[in-house]
């Protein structure tokens, strides 16, 4: 069996699309078949203390040959587009299939504890690491893969660049103590400041788009996996 891990469902969801014979546990975990793997897909949410959370309990539970986390991750500098899809090599105990290696992106992927705003800070964290690319859960997904002798392999679309960024602020898009977006909130700001309505519309559209090449890559990927 392959599990994968998602923050959200608006990550998954155009891939668990694609699954056959579908099904959900009273947990969550969606059950199916794609190109002839038994697949396990669970969302962690966002951040540190879900993720490590959420996976321990699912590989207390479940035994995957292989455990490919996935979902959107925010380019560090403007070398990567929205809908690129980056192969993260330092996480990843697994090689890439050789048929991928045209389409995605291999490098350095970097875990924060909070959402990155600015091109500034963005700067900053690939001097510090070396990353081309942030997101919040994978260094405490491989932990846990790490700890159990789970095999991993990290998958993520560029959802957001320092040229087309966040359309709001990280608070206002999503709390992640309360892991859902503020709607109350969300509304206010956008009362307060119109001309953050078009923004947030591009943004829809920069999701839509790494939902798109995320299942897309996916599916490739799982084509290519020879099967235990």
């Amino acid at each position: 069996m392959i599990a994968l891990a998602f923050a959200l469902s608006a990550e998954s969801s155009e891939f668990v699309s694609l699954l056959a014979q579908r099904s959900r546990d009273d947990r969550g975990v969606i059950t199916g078949a794609v190109h002839g793997h038994s697949v396990r897909v669970f969302h962690t949410g966002v951040g540190q203390a879900a993720a490590q959370a959420v996976t321990a309990d699912f590989l207390a539970r479940h035994a995957p040959a292989l455990l490919i986390s996935s979902g959107f991750t925010g380019a560090l500098d403007d070398s990567l587009a929205v809908g690129d899809v980056l192969f993260a090599a330092n996480y990843s105990t697994r090689d890439l299939p050789a048929s991928l290696a045209e389409t995605v992106r291999q490098g350095t992927l970097a875990s924060t504890a909070a959402m990155l705003d600015s091109p500034v800070e963005r700067t900053q964290l690939a001097a510090r690491t070396g990353a081309i690319a942030v997101d919040m859960e994978t260094e405490f997904i491989a932990a846990e893969c790490h700890q159990r002798g789970v095999a991993l392999l990290s998958l993520r679309a560029i959802s957001d660049t320092p040229s087309a960024p966040f359309p709001l602020p990280p608070a206002v898009l999503f709390n992640v103590a309360r892991q859902q977006t503020n709607y109350p909130g969300l509304l206010l700001h956008l009362a307060r400041h119109p001309g953050a309505i078009g923004r947030l519309a591009r943004f829809t559209g920069q999701v839509a788009t790494a939902r798109r090449s995320l299942a897309t890559a996916l599916d490739r990927l799982l084509r290519a996996l020879p099967h235990s």
